[in-house]
This record gives C-alpha cells, sequence and structure tokens, in this order.
C-alpha cells in the first residue's frame, strides 16, 4: 500500500472588530459593584487559497452537486454555492456576542479587615486554524488517497489518473476514494464561563 501526496498548506485570515464598555458602581460606603460588557461578532476565518467547505446532507441524499467544482460529491459545498455562508470561512457570522462581566465587592464590617468578593465572567474565543488543516488538504485542493491494490505501470489508474499537479477550476477531478472534512455552518465559537467567590480576612498585628 502507498498514499498518494497532497498539499498541505492554506492561508487563513482573521479579523476581529470589537467594542467595551465598563463601569464601577459604590453601592455603599462597604460595597462596590464592577460591571462591563463586550461586543466582539464572529466573522471566521477567511481562506484566501480554498479549504473552507460545507457538507449538507439532504443535498447528498437528493444527489445535489456544487456548481463550483461540478465533480464533487453530491453534499459539498464552496464559496460560491447557493446556501454556503457569505465569505469564504465557511461559517455563519454571530453578529450578537456579547461578553458580559460582572463583579462585588464588599468590606463586611467596614473596618478593611474581612472583605468578601464575587466575579463572573463570558468570554469568547476563535476556533484555532489548525481546524482548517483537514479541508484544505482535502480535494480539491489537495488529493490524498491510500491506494491496497494497483499496477505498477499505471499506478494512478485507480484513483481516476494522476492528480498532479493540483490546479482547481470549475472541472476539476476528483479522485475515487478522496477523504474530506467539512465544517459545519452553524458551529459555535470557543467560549467560556468563569466564576469565583473569595473571602479575605486580615488577622490581627503582633508586636
Amino acid at each position: 500500500a502507498y498514499e498518494i501526496p497532497k498539499r498541505d498548506w492554506s492561508s487563513d485570515v482573521c479579523s476581529s472588530d470589537l467594542l467595551c464598555a465598563q463601569d464601577a458602581w459604590r453601592l455603599t460606603d462597604r460595597a462596590t459593584l464592577s460591571y462591563g460588557v463586550r461586543w466582539e461578532p464572529f466573522l471566521g476565518q477567511q481562506m484566501l487559497f480554498g479549504g473552507a467547505d460545507n457538507f449538507d446532507h439532504d443535498n447528498f441524499v437528493k444527489g445535489v452537486k456544487s456548481q463550483v467544482f461540478v465533480n464533487a460529491p453530491a453534499g459539498m459545498r464552496y464559496p460560491g454555492d447557493s446556501g454556503f455562508p457569505d465569505g469564504r470561512s465557511g461559517y455563519k457570522r454571530r453578529w450578537l456576542d456579547f461578553s458580559p462581566r460582572v463583579g462585588l465587592a464588599w468590606d463586611v464590617r467596614g473596618n478593611g479587615r474581612l472583605a468578601l468578593r464575587s466575579s463572573y465572567g463570558l468570554t469568547y474565543d476563535f476556533p484555532s486554524g489548525d481546524y482548517m488543516n483537514i479541508n484544505a488538504s482535502a480535494p480539491p485542493w489537495g488529493n490524498r488517497s491510500l491506494v491496497t491494490t494497483t499496477i505498477f505501470d499505471d499506478p494512478y489508474s485507480v484513483v481516476g489518473g494522476n492528480p498532479h499537479p493540483i490546479a482547481t477550476s470549475r472541472n476539476t477531478v476528483f479522485p475515487a476514494f478522496g477523504s474530506f472534512g467539512a465544517m459545519d455552518p452553524g458551529i459555535h465559537e470557543p467560549r467560556v464561563q468563569s466564576w469565583n467567590v473569595t473571602a479575605e480576612q486580615i488577622g490581627r498585628a503582633h508586636v
């Protein structure tokens, strides 16, 4: 058995536009509330040289094929196909990502010796660029096939012919038995929720 090599590179660009607001409110002489919010829409990494695709199961069942790469398996969608999210990321844009945060500090006795503090925050992150590697190295940008039975006079005959050099067009030939990766366009970006409660007691000083 041997493997037909693949292209394994891509270039993705990610932009981040955000707005932040924060304030603190002294509730009493002994309690302070701090709060804020961060608006950071998720726009997804833009794949400059290809590598973004989606898979639609209903289209697969119905035999609907891509109009960008007409030889792609049924169900695959690429930038420019009907139903593919705007841009070249494969993700739906999320404009309503808000990250709230709030904190409370309370001087229990008013003498500065016993304090209770609590806070909560919700934050978002971006998927790692490595997440795109499977897609970027799959057909039509990279063709990798495991060949277990062939003839040495024409080893590529079992995968539809020699796939090199790799150049994409509307009529790019997709190899038989190719492996594919696809992104869920509605996937949520990573997020973390954190909270804490602490008590601080200052003991008596001894001389």
